[in-house]
């Protein structure tokens, strides 16, 4: 008689305990989006504040093994135009636009900080400010681009 009452106990214990375990897995892969990378953006001190109009600034991935010169995936924003700190960053596949959904996710990338001088994409252009790292692995945290280079 006692184990089958300790049965009854022991059932519903168990079956309780696999669906918190559950709900834990289920939130906690919720919680964590798919990030490509992490940091911030600085304009360094060198360029000045004598181009106010570059304003628009692009983020741009391209697979660091592909020779192609289409980028992997690209972010558009406006920022203030003030050396120092621009912009930190998370860039995920929510608020990126990848230019091939099909084609293989990169595992490192090259990636370029532009502050376009038309505001537009394509390459770069005479007057735009640019800053670019190279081997970034994908999920790094902590990445910092200094735009450093006129055009």
């Amino acid at each position: 008689m006692a184990t089958r009452s300790s049965f009854r106990f022991i059932v519903p214990l168990f079956v309780l305990s696999i669906i918190g375990l559950s709900i834990l897995f289920v939130t906690q892969k919720a919680q964590k989006p798919e990030i490509f990378l992490s940091g911030e953006i600085h304009l360094s001190m060198e360029l000045g504040e004598s181009e106010a109009q570059n304003k628009t600034l692009f983020i741009t991935l391209f697979d660091e093994k592909s020779k192609s010169p289409m980028p992997y995936a690209a972010f558009k924003t406006t920022v203030s135009r003030k050396p120092g700190k621009l912009l930190s960053f998370a860039l995920t596949p929510q608020n990126i636009r990848i230019m091939n959904p099909e084609a293989e996710r990169p595992t490192r990338f090259r990636v370029k900080a532009r502050l376009d001088i038309m505001g537009t994409a394509g390459p770069d252009k005479e007057g735009d400010l640019i800053g670019e790292v190279f081997s970034v692995n994908k999920g790094q945290e902590g990445v910092l681009i200094v735009i450093n280079r006129r055009v």
